[in-house]
Formats: C-alpha cells, sequence, structure tokens
C-alpha cells in the first residue's frame, strides 16, 4: 500500500535559484525515464511510513530523522528524498528542500512521482512567500506578485508533464486546473476537466466539478454552469472543501443572465445557508429570510434587544424558536 502511495503525487516544492524568480530548468520530456526505479527494501519503506506519520502529528524533526536514516541506508531509493525534501520543508529550510528535489529529479529522471511531487510542493509555496538566502521565508505583496506566478508558472509545466504520461490521472488533472484557475486562465480548464466530469455520474468527482464550474461562470457559459450545478443543488450533497453556501451562490451566479428571479433567490438562499446550519431544521422562507437579513444589518451590541422584543411579539411558535436561536 505505502510503495503506491509514494508513486502517487504526494507532495509539492521547488528550487529557487535566485532572487529573480528564477527556477532550475528541466527539461522533462528529455528526462523522461524509460522504467520505473528499482523497488526500495522492507526496511526503508518502514522508516518512510514512519516518518509520514511523524509529519502527519506535526513533528517534523522526528520525520527527517528518520528520513536521513532511511536515505543513509539506501541512496537509491527515491522515496528517500522526496521525504526529505519534505520535512525540510517542513521545518522552514525551503531553499534546501527544493535542491534535495530537483536532485532526485536529475539522478532518477524525471519520474512523474518526483514531478508531481514538485508541482504540488510549488503550489504549497506559491502560497505562502518569496525565499531568502537564509531559508525563511516572508509573505509577497498580494496575490498576483511576479514570485508567485512564478511558482504557478512551474507547477503548471510539472502537472502538464504528469499528465501527459498518465492522462486519466484525475488527480492531477484537478491539481492542474486549480493552477489554471490561480493564474486566472479559465478557458484550458475546459477540455481538460470536460472528458473527466462527462464520463462521471453524479457525485463523482465534486473537485473537478466545482472548477469546472468556475470556468464555465468565469466564461458566462451559463447554460452549461446550470446544468453541472443543478444535481447538486437538488442533492445537497457536501464536500469537506465546498460549502452548500458556496454551491448555491454559484447556480445563483448562473442564472443571472437567464432568470434574474431565480438568480436572486439563490443569492438569497446562499446568505440564508451560511448562517444557519441545515441541522437546526429552520426553513428558508421570506419571513425568516427577513429576519435574518434585519440581524445582519443591526449593529452587534443592539442586536439583543431587537429580538427580547420581537419575541414578545411573536405569536407564531416556530418563529419564536428561530428568534431563541438566532
Amino acid at each position: 500500500m505505502l510503495r503506491s502511495v509514494f508513486f502517487a503525487v504526494f507532495f509539492g516544492l521547488s528550487s529557487l535559484l535566485s532572487a529573480q524568480y528564477a527556477f532550475q530548468s528541466i527539461d522533462y520530456q528529455k528526462h523522461r525515464p524509460l522504467a520505473a526505479p528499482a523497488t526500495c527494501n522492507d526496511w526503508t519503506f518502514t522508516q518512510l511510513e514512519l516518518a509520514l506519520q511523524s509529519l502527519w502529528h506535526r513533528e517534523p524533526d522526528k520525520a527527517l530523522a528518520l528520513a536521513e536514516s532511511a536515505f543513509n541506508g539506501e541512496p537509491d531509493c527515491p522515496q528517500t528524498w522526496q521525504v526529505r525534501a519534505k520535512a525540510l520543508f517542513e521545518l522552514g529550510q525551503r531553499a534546501l528542500a527544493l535542491q534535495v528535489l530537483d536532485s532526485a529529479i536529475l539522478t532518477f529522471k524525471a519520474f512523474p512521482a518526483l514531478v508531481g511531487t514538485k508541482g504540488q510542493l510549488l503550489m504549497d509555496l506559491s502560497n505562502q512567500g518569496r525565499l531568502s538566502k537564509d531559508n525563511r521565508f516572508y509573505e509577497f505583496p498580494g496575490p498576483d506578485s511576479l514570485f508567485r506566478q512564478a511558482c504557478l508558472k512551474e507547477a503548471q509545466n510539472c502537472f502538464s508533464y504528469v499528465l501527459a504520461q498518465f492522462p486519466e490521472d484525475e488527480a492531477t488533472a484537478e491539481l492542474l486546473a486549480m493552477i489554471y484557475r490561480d493564474l486566472e486562465d479559465y478557458p484550458p480548464m475546459v477540455p481538460l476537466l470536460e472528458p473527466f466530469v462527462k464520463k462521471a455520474d453524479f457525485p463523482e468527482l465534486l473537485e473537478a466539478r466545482w472548477l469546472l464550474g468556475q470556468a464555465y461562470l468565469k466564461l458566462e457559459e451559463s447554460q452549461k454552469a446550470i446544468h453541472l450545478l443543478r444535481p447538486w443543488v437538488r442533492s445537497k450533497i457536501l464536500h469537506p472543501g465546498i460549502s452548500l453556501s458556496s454551491i448555491y451562490r454559484a447556480y445563483g451566479k448562473a442564472w443571472e443572465k437567464v432568470n434574474p428571479d431565480s438568480a436572486q433567490f439563490f443569492q438569497n438562499l446562499a446568505v440564508f445557508s451560511s448562517f444557519v446550519p441545515e441541522t437546526l431544521g429552520l426553513e428558508f422562507n421570506t419571513q425568516n429570510y427577513t429576519l435574518l437579513k434585519t440581524l445582519l444589518e443591526i449593529e452587534d451590541n443592539k442586536r439583543f434587544a431587537f429580538l427580547r422584543k420581537a419575541i414578545r411579539r411573536e405569536t407564531d411558535s416556530l418563529q419564536t424558536q428561530w428568534m431563541v436561536l438566532a
């Protein structure tokens, strides 16, 4: 099991060589391997599994010691380089971690697992900040900084290479689509994701569906967005990273040029669901939405007094319960 996990796209990081945001240039196609690497021995995989568990428990120093032990015991095992890079990265030694990973790609050829690792770590790096010479990092100025763009562009190259080797790799397609989204380059997302989404019935591939829906909205493909999101709105099936209110909001956006009334309905529903969990059993209706909207417009220090007066006047028991919960 662990062997297959390592050769899936697991981590992410890259090698920054100068303050001008220049990454080490590697022609992945030129370095494409002819065969898979030799299998690492069981002892090495045990050490690496313990190292991964330490990373999971936020113990990067312990993880690095285990990864170094595995590397010293079997340096010809490429997975030891991967875990060392991740542990170094988590310890803040980002420049060194990037060098380790690039060295692995050059040493073991451009195995898709190593290149995919570089892509994922570049995604992490793009959200953190520019490297300084002492291996620390500081925040970059805004989402459109040159450094962030450089990270995302190189990650795009990594995932494009991996997907070219494994065209049916849904996970890598989703990662590549995220890169396009973050670069605000929406047209390539459609031909990338549509083949995967069309062959899978709802609710499979929720991440890919969400990314494709975002692309449709940005490209003003309203009917396609409505068709894609409708099963989601009806089923209310959730994804850990995608809230129901986000689904309603996107669906309302898709209806704007088709039916403004429907668009407003789902925009209101998005607001309501973002403040009122479904587990409370409170119905979305005009009365409840109006009350919620009123509460949101009242200053915090005046809201309690408003509710006390409203509860005294209310004759509907369900509405009273709603106010008490509010």
